[in-house]
């Protein structure tokens, strides 16, 4: 989250993306376009932390391997099975 938020500080020096909104939104007072930039960031908080959090766990500690959570297949869906 803290790395995430380096992203509202880089638009300051015009650098786009959803910091660029963010603090459009909240130079012009719509607390909308900056709650939809802020919600974008914080999703994308999320999904990086639970495909981090998958690829570090230990393989043996799962027990039961299905195929679903194996492959290329497992990388998209382990950080959402528990």
């Amino acid at each position: 989250m803290l790395a995430l938020s380096m992203v509202v500080i880089a638009s300051m020096i015009a650098v786009g993306g959803l910091g660029q909104m963010v603090l459009r939104g909240i130079g012009r007072l719509d607390m909308g376009l900056a709650t939809v930039g802020g919600v974008g960031i914080v999703i994308l908080a999320i999904i990086l932390d639970r495909l981090t959090q998958a690829v570090g766990r230990d393989s043996r500690s799962r027990g039961n391997r299905r195929w679903y959570t194996t492959g290329p297949v497992g990388l998209l869906t382990r950080p959402f099975i528990k």
